[in-house]
This record gives C-alpha cells, sequence and structure tokens, in this order.
C-alpha cells in the first residue's frame, strides 16, 4: 500500500542518517557540525590531512607503476593511501549534500561545500580539489536539479571554474598552466593523478635498454617527473590542527555507492513528466590506485550521463 512504501522510505532515510550521524560525530549533528566551522578552515584542515599523505610518498614509490599492480601496491602505501583520499572526499561530498532531508539544507551545505572548494583552490591544494569536484559531479549529487537551480550565480560561476582547471582535456592544460602561474616559493599539493598519468606513458612508451644498453633518456624523463613532485614535498603549510575539526576530516565517512544513489532518489524522485533527472555531464577520468585510467568521477559538459 501508499502507507507501507512511505513508512518504508522514511524508515530507509533514518537508517541511513542514523548511520551517517554515528559515523561522523559522536556528540553532534554532523551537519551541525560542519555548517559551524568557517570554510576556510575546513579547506585548511583538509590540506593538512591530504599534505601530510603527500609528503610521504618515497621517489622508490613512483618506480614502476606500483600503485596501479596489486601485487606491488605494498610498494607504494602513500600513493595509494593518497589516490583513495579523492575517493574518500568525493563521498564525502555527497553524504553531507544527502543527509540533508530538504532543498533548503541542501543547498545550504552544497553551498558551504563550494565554498570549500575555493578556499581550497586558493591554498594551491589541486588534489583535494579533484576530490570535491569529482563529489560534486557524482551522479548522486548531479542528478540534484532542484538543489543546483537555487544556488546563486556567483558560486556556479566559480564551481564551473574549478572544473574547468581540473579538466582532463589537453591532458589537463588547463590545471598545468595554473599550476605554472603559481608562486614557485607557496606551498602546494599538485593532483598526483596526472604525474602518475605521465609515469605510466614513460615507462610503457620508452624501453628500458636500448642497443642492450640502459636507457638513460628513459631514466632521466622518470627522474625529471619525481622531481618535480619533490619541489612540492618540501614546501609545507604552516597552519595549525584544530581539533575536533582535523579528526572529524581525517576519518571521512563512507556510506556505499547504492546507499547514497537511493538515498538521492529519496530526496529528488525522479519525475515522471518527460523531464530530465539530471544535468548534463561528460565523463572525467579520475585516476584510481588500481588503473590509471579508470574512471571515478564526471564534470559537467555536453554529453549525458547514464543515470537520473
Amino acid at each position: 500500500s501508499r502507507t507501507r512504501r512511505k513508512a518504508v522510505r522514511h524508515g530507509t532515510t533514518r537508517a541511513i542518517c542514523s548511520a551517517t550521524r554515528a559515523h561522523l560525530h559522536p556528540n553532534s549533528s554532523p551537519l551541525r557540525y560542519l555548517m559551524a566551522v568557517d570554510a576556510l578552515e575546513i579547506a585548511r584542515q583538509l590540506t593538512l590531512i591530504d599534505f601530510n599523505i603527500f609528503q610521504a610518498i618515497e621517489p622508490r614509490e613512483l618506480l614502476d607503476q606500483a600503485w596501479s599492480k596489486p601485487r606491488l601496491q605494498h610498494r607504494a602505501p602513500n600513493v595509494c593511501a593518497l589516490m583513495n583520499r579523492i575517493n574518500s572526499v568525493a563521498i564525502w561530498v555527497s553524504q553531507m549534500v544527502l543527509a540533508c532531508s530538504t532543498t533548503e539544507e541542501r543547498l545550504t551545505m552544497l553551498c558551504r561545500l563550494l565554498d570549500v572548494a575555493q578556499q581550497v583552490w586558493q591554498l594551491n591544494n589541486y588534489h583535494t580539489l579533484m576530490g570535491l569536484v569529482v563529489g560534486f559531479n557524482s551522479c548522486n549529487v548531479n542528478r540534484l536539479k532542484r538543489t543546483f537551480a537555487e544556488v546563486d550565480e556567483k558560486r556556479m560561476k566559480a564551481l564551473h571554474a574549478v572544473e574547468d582547471v581540473m579538466h582532463p582535456s589537453g591532458a589537463y592544460k588547463n590545471y598545468r598552466a595554473a599550476v605554472q602561474k603559481s608562486s614557485p616559493n607557496e606551498p602546494g599539493i599538485p593532483y598526483i593523478g596526472i604525474y602518475l598519468t605521465d609515469l605510466t606513458f614513460i615507462e610503457d612508451g620508452n624501453p628500458n635498454e636500448v642497443n642492450g644498453m640502459i636507457n638513460f633518456d628513459k631514466r632521466a624523463m622518470v627522474h625529471k617527473t619525481i622531481a618535480l613532485i619533490d619541489q612540492y614535498q618540501q614546501r609545507a603549510y604552516k597552519f595549525p590542527i584544530v581539533e575536533p575539526l582535523h579528526t572529524f576530516l581525517a576519518e571521512l565517512p563512507s556510506l556505499t555507492d547504492d546507499q547514497l544513489y537511493k538515498l538521492s532518489l529519496l530526496r529528488e524522485p525522479r519525475p515522471t513528466d518527460g523531464t530530465p533527472g539530471a544535468a548534463p555531464v561528460s565523463p572525467v577520468p579520475v585516476l584510481s590506485t588500481k588503473d590509471s585510467k579508470s574512471k571515478i568521477g564526471t564534470i559537467r559538459g555536453k554529453h549525458k550521463a547514464g543515470k537520473n
């Protein structure tokens, strides 16, 4: 019956939201807690967490594509951990937005996270920025057209700007240009996935030996790429750790994609009048530790997504 379906639906919502609260913060609503903290401070703590992982990467972790081979991933623990943070941040974005039961609450949370993305960008933290962009463009969030319709023009322009800078077209030409413009004395976290792709192409496209001799040109290209990463590791951020926010963001909660999509459908059910259920998106490859060419997110563009 309709009454029973409604009860089941609300029961599912309560169960998922209860799981969210239990994982995120033991003493108060995670949503209120997040909204009470300044967006800049959230960006700073996310940056400190990811920089700590990034700085721990050793040159040997970047050899032989160890991060992408299950039998060799033990050689690249920090590379794998940093790449996994993109997934964690993306899921966290979805979870925070979808935990809000009303359009007004979702709008408020979405705007807060968009502000965090801008602050992360200002801190030259492109790795965390990628995680946020993937989260905004996940099918679970991207399909919330009523929520996005209420976002103010300034924030939407800012969202398009970060999507453009992290777009993979032209081998991430916009990202590479932005990085080149940044001050060499300022700390930053590069999007590590780009350098892993570069190393993959170097490894796959060049033999280890030429005419029976070591291919030193290949070794030089690998060294140059690793050196680019190393130069960022030498410039640390000086922000203090702020608790409990730091721990809150270090141990991000994680519902399954299936749970998040069901919750997304509860928040904004599929339209029945033929109206598109999601904004157009185009696929954006985001590297995973399993496959340097895999996709875990999308960025809005000209092609329609598969889910509504």
